[in-house]
């Protein structure tokens, strides 16, 4: 029956409302491309992020950074910064080796006094010259990794609250950041607000159009319904598959559950909007619950004929390389043939007839006779 169908799924569902994503650009690629390869070999013999430092630029108009006291200021960031979880070191002006904070050495006081050190951590435009000071931080994590960006976010809440405190020698200072890591947090903030607001925009245009074709609202918000149910119970199953599968996994592709909620709900739709008016017809001619019933065997081999050849051709992603692609052919296939067999054949079909024999169940109000005196026209 449909409610054993839906519970059955349910579970995939379930997991389908919180998917991890990832943003790694190597995870992507075979385990035997160069550079997935060179990125394990440095990941076993240097810290993670000495590949991508995270880059924090500091800039105050009044700063005098080129000066026994900025280099005293500088030298307290960088402590500051080497002391949070994660860091693996600092170099900055004050400690262009990454040593740490305070420690001493012949080789760090000859790199000090090398004119490409302030080059590197200065700014050395005439605009700018002692108003911009850089610090590179080298994590523990890969740089395209949750970790990292979550370091990035603890340093960016803390560098706030020094701008924000008065009595900090940092107050007013803008803090920006550069690198691969803070370039994945800021595709993570755009993809989540943008993924927000096309959902949304989706569902209530799609939302419209029905209304407007079917005139039936009850109707119609089920049939948004069983496609988010759809998108959930099929983004579920990719994210178990795939976690089952790939190694090392982290996430699905960022770009998988965007492209797979606006594909699906178009193609979805689109055999909804033909099952339905065609249900509408043969209502005319046959009644409610025999005009359903009409309509389904009449329209299943065309949606199932064009449901199979809509997934063979996404199949057709699955034999490339890169595993976002892979992934993303897999959830559509998969998708469309839920849609096909399942949600088109079984649930819609289930829900209209609920609707249309409790309509047949339910008797006409009958007219109440008048009472004596109140004819119409009587007084």
């Amino acid at each position: 029956s449909a409610s054993a169908y839906a519970l059955a799924m349910a579970p995939l569902a379930y997991r389908g409302l919180s998917v991890p994503v990832t943003y790694d650009l190597l995870e992507e690629l075979p385990r035997t491309s160069a550079s997935v390869v060179g990125t394990e070999l440095l990941k076993q013999h240097f810290p993670a992020g000495d590949m991508a430092p995270i880059t924090v630029l500091a800039e105050r108009s009044d700063a005098d950074f080129d000066s026994r006291q900025g280099m005293k200021q500088i030298a307290g960031l960088t402590k500051l910064l080497y002391d949070l979880r994660g860091v693996e070191s600092v170099r900055s002006l004050s400690e262009p080796l990454g040593d740490k904070p305070g420690a001493l050495r012949l080789a760090k006081l000859a790199v000090l006094r090398h004119p490409r050190t302030k080059s590197l951590y200065l700014a050395q435009s005439e605009k700018l010259a002692g108003q911009v000071t850089r610090f590179d931080v080298i994590t523990h994590y890969d740089p395209f990794s949750i970790e990292a960006a979550d370091l990035l976010d603890r340093i960016d809440r803390r560098l706030d609250k020094l701008t924000q405190d008065e009595a900090s020698v940092w107050h007013g200072t803008n803090f920006v950041y550069a690198g691969t890591t803070a370039g994945v947090r800021d595709l993570k903030a755009v993809t989540l607000s943008d993924q927000w607001l096309i959902e949304r925009l989706v569902v209530i245009a799609v939302l419209a159009v029905l209304i407007v074709i079917l005139r039936r609202p009850l109707i119609c918000v089920y049939l948004i319904v069983t496609v988010l149910f759809s998108y959930l119970v099929t983004i579920g199953a990719t994210e178990l598959v795939f976690s089952s599968i790939s190694q090392p996994y982290t996430g699905l592709d960022w770009k998988v559950p965007i492209f797979l909620f606006v594909i699906l709900t178009a193609v979805g739709e689109d055999y909804n909007i033909y099952l339905v008016t065609r249900v509408l017809g043969e209502q005319r001619r046959h009644g409610l619950v025999e005009g359903l019933r009409v309509a389904v065997v009449r329209t299943g081999g065309i949606i199932t004929s064009c449901g199979v050849i809509m997934s063979g051709t996404f199949i057709s992603m699955m034999f490339g390389s890169l595993r976002g692609i892979l992934e993303l052919g897999f959830a559509l296939s998969l998708g469309v043939l839920l849609d096909t067999l399942v949600v088109r054949t079984v649930l819609v079909p289930a829900f209209l007839a609920l609707v249309y024999r409790w309509r047949e169940a339910v008797p006409e109000p009958a007219l109440e006779p008048p009472r004596d005196g109140e004819w119409a026209g009587g007084g």
